[in-house]
């Protein structure tokens, strides 16, 4: 008996040692990402492991006590604030939980570190706020305010914004340790895809192929923010998959003819995911007054070429800010 009392103490210290301290999660290595099997109690990759099966290891909740399930807290985020012509943004991030803390981003690019430990109430021990211009921003994006969430690499949180750039944000403070440009909006790209992480590489794609923009996948390296390589998904003179003998004009230079404007500055590409980009470009204004979505591209094009051309005054963007919120403990 006193052999079980002296065990049952050190036990109750453990625990009353652990719940004080403030919770430490290990580095997000990519041993760990090959085998998030071994712990299902999180959920480190965005879409479950490598293969992308979505599926949770764990049993406590199934097709008999799903119907017993009910609200235990719920967390008031931000990112509803509307931008250009969305009346609001959206929150369709998968979550990522790593030893009871969870790390999501809102529409507009605001990253939240959630602390779930107490059971019966969350606390937002931080948030990064990137802070995207929404009227430009919004304005550029083709359908609607969206973020697809986060990753995880060693010490860091993986983000991007709307707007076209990546973050490395520490885990445990919430601070920006770097960030880059990688999408351009006023070319009409986007970002709104979650980072793959692999090994130390972000591979992420550019948004915004409805507005005609010549697609591309880029990695950047980790270790030092900068890019690593970029594959384009419509290839130019000379680049692998060329076609001799077949070419088209991008499509942003049509929506510049298009618009009475000069044609953007961009490579002659191979092919084109639009026909229109086949047409040979013109240099009339659009003058059908009958088709409101091309108007509105126009609209857009003209305020974005606008602000794509020094004018500061049309294109703010508020510095990266990170808000620490206190422990609950």
């Amino acid at each position: 008996m006193k052999t079980k009392s002296v065990a049952g103490a050190v036990a109750g210290a453990l625990l009353i040692a652990t719940a004080l301290s403030p919770v430490r999660a290990a580095d997000m290595t990519n041993e760990r990402a090959l085998n998030p099997q071994r712990e299902p109690q999180n959920w480190i990759l965005h879409h479950g492991n490598y293969d992308g099966h979505r599926f949770s290891q764990l049993k406590e909740i199934n097709t008999e006590t799903v119907k017993n399930l009910k609200p235990v807290f719920t967390v008031a985020l931000s990112g509803f604030q509307s931008g250009g012509r969305y009346p609001r943004g959206n929150l369709e991030a998968t979550p990522l939980v790593e030893d009871g803390i969870m790390y999501v981003p809102d529409g507009w690019g605001s990253v939240y570190a959630i602390d779930l430990t107490a059971g019966k109430k969350a606390v937002i021990r931080w948030k990064m706020d990137p802070g995207t211009d929404r009227a430009w921003a919004g304005d550029v994006a083709c359908c609607g305010v969206n973020n697809r969430g986060v990753a995880l690499w060693k010490d860091k949180v993986i983000s991007i914004a709307l707007d076209g750039r990546m973050f490395a944000i520490n885990k445990a403070t919430g601070e920006v340790v770097w960030e880059r440009k990688i999408a351009e909006p006023a070319l009409g790209e986007t970002i709104t895809v979650a980072p793959l992480i692999v090994r130390d590489l972000a591979i992420v794609g550019a948004a915004g192929g409805e507005f005609g923009i010549r697609g591309y996948i880029e990695a950047t390296d980790l270790n030092t923010g900068k890019a690593a390589w970029r594959t384009y998904t419509i290839p130019g003179t000379g680049e692998p998959a060329t076609r001799p003998g077949r070419t088209a004009r991008s499509a942003g230079s049509m929506a510049a003819a298009r618009c009475g404007r000069p044609p953007l500055t961009m490579p002659t590409l191979t092919r084109s995911t639009r026909a229109s980009a086949t047409r040979a470009p013109t240099t009339t204004p659009n003058t059908d007054p009958a088709t409101a979505s091309g108007q509105r591209a126009c609209s857009r094009f003209h305020r974005t070429t606008a602000r794509s051309s020094g004018d500061s005054s049309t294109h703010r963007r508020t510095p990266t800010t990170t808000t620490r919120f206190p422990s609950i403990r």
